[in-house]
């Protein structure tokens, strides 16, 4: 009888498909209130191993066998094939013109980026930019949407051109079903200025619309290139309806203390650990209208993947030199992250 359980637990393990790095192999991470309580049979015996919480990233999660699973979520939770995050498209997607201007990006070049806007007297009024991290959820920054009722919130995947309507994929549309904002956000200061927005629907993965990737917690940049994108003023303060993209250095937190510093006239100043800082060359920077926009930069060995590093949270003087921006350090949020989107879904999607 042992053998043939053992047998049968083998043949589940082989036919069930998971992605090679989950640690929670042959089952989920979720509460443990939504799996079987393990008892004293000789076939539960067998599976004693998968019911830990040492495979979960979550402590508060359990790895529970599929057969264990006695009630679904509450919520769907994103599809595991998001696991792999989308990658930049350099030269873009289609045969569209190629822009002349320099910062703007091509169509379809960075398929993680979202438009956040609400409807006002049947108005699109733009609110901020953010970024696809999961079929279902968004990354933005709090003082964008802490004043929005939820239900009035729009996000759209797939945009590129404000003014024409150019993009060979018509662009999605999705309603918000669900904010979260940091709860240590401190709006006199941004402090803590991030926010997760849950969407109704899942999007629809096309070459234009993807994931970007999250980095590890406390993950650090200093000195690498990486890219913003948004639809805000440039440098100039002229707004741009084409997606414009610049290169950035992330500029090492000593400093960007130093510089702040000088220009608030605050010799004790000290930058909150909630923000990074990029940028400081002339003419190139986020400005005005860029706010939750991402810093992305890419990941080493990859194919043409990015992380996840920062959203625009403000600046002091746009694009003059010696003078960077100020993002939401993301990499700092990435447990918070996780913590969230395991407590809406109930499951434990996010594996290193």
């Amino acid at each position: 009888m042992r053998f043939r359980l053992c047998l049968l637990v083998t043949l589940l393990q082989l036919f069930v498909t998971v992605p090679a790095n989950r640690k929670c192999l042959g089952g989920l991470c979720i509460l443990p209130e939504l799996c079987r309580p393990v008892s004293e049979n000789v076939y539960d015996e067998i599976h004693l191993n998968f019911f830990s919480s040492d495979e979960c990233r979550s402590e508060s999660l359990k790895c529970c066998p599929f057969e264990r699973i006695v009630r679904q979520p509450k919520f769907e939770a994103p599809d595991e094939r998001e696991l792999v995050c989308a990658a930049r498209n350099n030269n873009g997607i289609g045969n569209l013109p190629v822009p002349q201007d320099k910062f703007q990006s091509r169509y379809g070049e960075f398929p993680w980026m979202a438009f956040v806007f609400v409807i006002e007297t049947g108005y699109e009024v733009y609110m901020c930019g953010g970024t696809l991290i999961q079929s279902k959820v968004v990354l933005t920054i709090a003082h964008c949407i802490e004043n929005i009722q939820t239900d009035k919130l729009k996000v759209r995947f797939g945009e590129w051109d404000l003014e024409n309507m150019v993009e060979i994929y018509p662009p999605q549309d999705r309603s918000v079903l669900k904010t979260i904002i940091h709860p240590q956000y401190y709006d006199e200061l941004l402090h803590n200025d991030i926010a997760i927005l849950f969407l109704n629907d899942h999007v629809s993965f096309t070459e234009v619309v993807g994931t970007v990737c999250l980095p590890p917690q406390n993950s650090n940049f200093d000195k690498k290139k990486c890219v913003f994108c948004g639809w805000g003023e440039d440098t100039m303060g002229r707004n741009s309806s084409i997606l414009k993209r610049t290169k950035l250095p992330i500029v090492p937190r000593d400093e960007c203390e130093q510089v702040l510093s000088k220009i608030l006239h605050s010799p004790y100043f000290k930058l909150h650990e909630s923000f990074l800082c990029a940028g400081g060359e002339s003419g190139k920077d986020a400005c005005r209208g860029d706010g939750g926009s991402p810093l992305v930069c890419r990941i080493p060995n990859s194919e043409n993947q990015y992380y996840l590093v920062g959203l625009v949270a403000f600046g002091a003087r746009c694009g003059a030199r010696g003078v960077p921006g100020v993002y939401v350090n993301v990499p700092y949020y990435r447990d918070w992250i996780d913590g969230e989107i395991a407590k809406m879904y109930h499951v434990d999607l996010f594996v290193d």
